[in-house]
């Protein structure tokens, strides 16, 4: 004989069918990510390509001397090279920005214009203790460098000025400490004492800044157009402000960075010159399509679960039944969403999609509601839920330091509405039965007076 099935079994059936396709929905939800990260991959290697073709990322080091040094020691005599780094070290940069385009995708460069200024202390008596043996110190040969990363990202060959306004003509040249990768060189004539060099470079770039603090004391500033920078090393700016205009930045340091020293023999090593990049700023897009992109598919568990909560209550409270097949399509329209999204993001800006994306998906899924319900009014109640739904997404998307907080607050707010629109069900109704009333008072454990129970000698076994 079959088994009847009651509106309560029937409804919690429906609701273990409903959570189960939530769950299988999310199976797409997870093909999109992998869409959006395939799209963020060429998105990236674009952008690669159009920052390569403006010059690449700019970094600067320097200036900075090497001084050659001819060692007697044990009657054989070898020739040293000290590098000598600057007392005192002033960067002032400025960069113009623009978006450059390739396709679809775009990029920031820049054109750059850096003063550089640097005073070194030149003493013989600061080399000699670097070496055991009797040395003697060419002066007269020392070389300046300049190391940037290639130098085609420069617009033209600087000259250095000094402080008895000679000027020293820059090659390009072999870099000796290698920390950019190529350098500008030219021979520059010393004496000892105060040693004051200037140069204005003209540069081409895009993507990041970054500048090698190698003074003993550094005061590096960085102003640009762009409204969206990134700070990036291990020092902070100690000013920056950042506004429709642009921005503007400061770094300060009054001992050096303390990471090597202002005299060594270049034999000694690099110093951790490789793993050590500087300060800078990155131009960083921080409204990213992708990024935020993947950042809306973590809530997409709720986006479908929403509606189905909100349908589910008419199924509980208009007494009609909807198919789980009807529940699969709108699930299917939240998830198409995320894909409009994408699309459309690439070729407009963000909110723009944001707002077509959604809209298209409210209207549809309300519509459809309003027809399998055959009332449009039921339908129209998803509209508020959803553009709700939707603009508490934007918010979390638009603030980066409080979205885990809004979205805690959100999924508690969705519990506790559901838990106060149903407090009043009786859901054991719902099944035609209620449950057994307990009795008003319990049979004693034992039939009979329990002060008359004789006792009774335990049966005897055979052993």
């Amino acid at each position: 004989m079959q088994k009847k099935i009651t509106g309560g079994s029937f409804f919690g059936v429906k609701a273990l069918i409903i959570a189960g396709l939530s769950l299988a929905l999310l199976i797409p939800v997870a093909m999109l990510s992998s869409i959006v990260r395939e799209r963020k991959m060429l998105a990236d290697s674009v952008k690669n390509d159009i920052i390569a073709g403006a010059g690449g990322e700019l970094f600067l080091a320097g200036p900075y001397l090497v001084v050659p040094v001819y060692e007697t020691f044990e009657n054989k005599t070898e020739r040293r090279n000290v590098v000598i780094f600057p007392r005192e070290y002033t960067v002032h940069g400025q960069a113009a920005t623009e978006l450059r385009s390739r396709g679809i995708y775009s990029a920031p460069v820049f054109t750059g214009n850096f003063f550089i200024r640097a005073v070194f202390d030149i003493q013989e008596d600061r080399i000699s203790p670097l070496y055991p043996g009797r040395c003697s110190v060419q002066f007269d040969q020392a070389r300046l460098y300049m190391e940037v990363p290639d130098p085609a990202v420069l617009r033209e060959m600087p000259a250095v000025t000094t402080g008895d306004n000679r000027t020293i003509a820059l090659t390009a040249d072999f870099a000796p400490l290698q920390i950019a990768g190529s350098a500008l060189g030219g021979t520059i004539p010393l004496s000892q004492g105060p040693l004051e060099v200037s140069m204005d470079l003209e540069t081409g770039g895009g993507g990041s800044i970054r500048i090698m603090p190698l003074g003993m004391g550094n005061d590096i500033r960085i102003e640009s157009d762009w409204t969206t920078p990134s700070f990036i090393g291990d020092t902070s700016p100690i000013m920056r402000e950042i506004g429709e205009d642009g921005f503007s930045a400061h770094w300060r340091q009054a001992l050096g960075t303390g990471k090597w020293p202002e005299y060594f023999d270049i034999a000694a090593g690099t110093r951790g010159f490789q793993y050590y990049k500087g300060f800078g700023v990155e131009l960083f897009d921080s409204v990213g399509v992708y990024h935020k992109t993947e950042r809306a598919l973590k809530y997409a568990l709720l986006f479908i679960a929403v509606p189905f909560i909100v349908i589910l209550l008419f199924e509980l409270f208009a007494k009609q039944r909807i198919h789980p097949i009807q529940y699969a399509l709108v699930g299917v329209a939240d998830i198409i969403f995320y894909a409009l999204l994408l699309s459309l993001a690439e070729q407009i800006n963000f909110l723009g999609a944001y707002i077509l994306a959604s809209g298209a998906v409210i209207a549809a899924v309300s519509l459809y509601t309003g027809a399998v319900m055959k009332k449009l009014s039921r339908g129209l109640v998803l509209v508020p839920v959803l553009v709700l739904l939707y603009g508490y997404l934007y918010s979390a998307l638009q603030s980066q330091d409080y979205a885990l907080l809004i979205g805690s607050v959100g999924l508690f707010a969705v519990v506790v509405l559901v838990m106060f629109i149903t407090r009043n069900v009786d859901w054991y109704a719902l099944g035609g039965r209620k449950p057994p009333e307990p009795p008003e008072s319990l049979p004693p454990a034992f039939p009979g007076d329990l002060d008359n129970i004789q006792e009774q000698d335990s049966p005897e076994y055979p052993a």
